[in-house]
């Protein structure tokens, strides 16, 4: 979501017009650049790879089996909508 925002890949009007908290979800996302994620989870070029996945996807392959079957289950499921929200085209 960082790298969407700042690179403004994100369609502005559909998020005007369909999505609550875009101010709020930019400033949290703000704090977790590429290089504080590496920090937290896993090394650069294996987020990078993931962003050029997530980028070739359609959107209903964001849904799987058992992203709902974790501790932070409902957590996973608004990431991943929050994530399609604003990647939406």
């Amino acid at each position: 979501m960082n790298v969407i925002l700042n690179e403004k890949l994100y369609d502005r009007s559909f998020i005007e017009t369909r999505c609550e908290n875009f101010d709020e979800l930019s400033e949290i996302v703000s704090q977790y650049t590429p290089e504080k994620v590496e920090e937290i989870t896993e090394s650069r070029s294996t987020t990078d790879r993931s962003r050029q996945t997530y980028a070739k996807l359609r959107r209903d392959d964001l849904i799987r089996n058992g992203i709902t079957q974790h501790v932070t289950g409902v957590d996973n499921v608004l990431s991943i909508a929050n994530l399609a929200m604003l990647s939406e085209t």
